[in-house]
């Protein structure tokens, strides 16, 4: 076999498992803590997309403690998955799936 082919035949190898590789965005997987806002209208309907902003946990780590929570990011959107509106202003864990968040409130 000559060098070339050889060569040719590597490169189809490298191209076949690159198509094969998993492509995930870089928050998949990824949870964090939120806060429902209004942007502009607050949705009225469960299913729909729900503006949210990003929060810190902080407080004393102890048992009984209470928590308090500080915004570190600007607005954003999250899928309500779930069967209620949630009142705005409610702390939901949003999921990154796909590279697009979503919670599940159910009242």
């Amino acid at each position: 076999m000559s060098d070339l082919r050889v060569i040719r035949d590597r490169q189809a190898d490298a191209g076949d498992d690159l198509d094969r590789a998993e492509v995930r965005p870089s928050n998949a997987g990824r949870t964090d803590v939120a806060i429902t806002t209004t942007e502009l209208t607050y949705p009225t309907a469960a299913g729909a997309w729900y503006s949210v902003t990003s929060q810190r946990i902080d407080g004393t780590e102890a048992e009984g403690a209470s928590a308090t929570f500080a915004t570190t990011s600007g607005v954003f959107h999250a899928f309500n998955l779930g069967s209620k509106v949630p009142p705005a202003g409610t702390i939901v864990l949003i999921h990154c799936i796909g590279g697009k968040w979503s919670f599940r409130y159910d009242g």
